[in-house]
């Protein structure tokens, strides 16, 4: 969308930059994961039950990432800085490690093996599966009426 946005204002000499930040160790982390469990405790439980091992080991994963990051808010505020003030601004800004890791791997890999990469992170936990078969998966993706 950023691309867009980058060459439809080009023509009004309006650039269009994106910061893509990495992890970065700030006290949201923590207000992540406890409106997050929030969320969980306050869902039905047949729609907590299917998610809940999941997105636990996701808000797990982002708070080990964010604790190891060795990035900034200062980092983020420079990269922010420069993209605003650089007489060519680039189209992108990448801040941290992780987010060029990213990055380049998404350059290098397919699609397929990319998806392959990141699957620990969402992938299924052991004794939380929906039903086998298509209508268990039909299943789990119907929204569950509250009456």
């Amino acid at each position: 969308m950023s691309d867009v946005l980058r060459r439809e204002l080009r023509g009004f000499g309006v650039a269009v930059s994106v910061v893509q930040p990495g992890a970065i160790m700030t006290p949201i982390w923590r207000k992540v994961s406890e409106v997050a469990r929030e969320a969980l405790r306050s869902a039905d439980s047949e729609v907590a039950a299917l998610y809940r091992a999941r997105f636990e080991r996701f808000l797990e994963q982002n708070e080990r990432e964010a604790a190891r990051s060795r990035t900034t808010a200062g980092d983020m505020a420079d990269a922010v800085h420069r993209a605003l003030t650089e007489l060519r601004p680039r189209a992108r800004y990448q801040v941290g490690a992780d987010v060029r890791r990213l990055s380049l791997l998404a350059r290098l890999l397919p699609d397929s093996l990319l998806d392959r990469y990141l699957a620990p992170v969402t992938a299924e936990v052991p004794g939380t599966a929906a039903p086998a078969g298509p209508e268990g998966a039909l299943e789990a993706a119907r929204p569950v009426s509250r009456d």
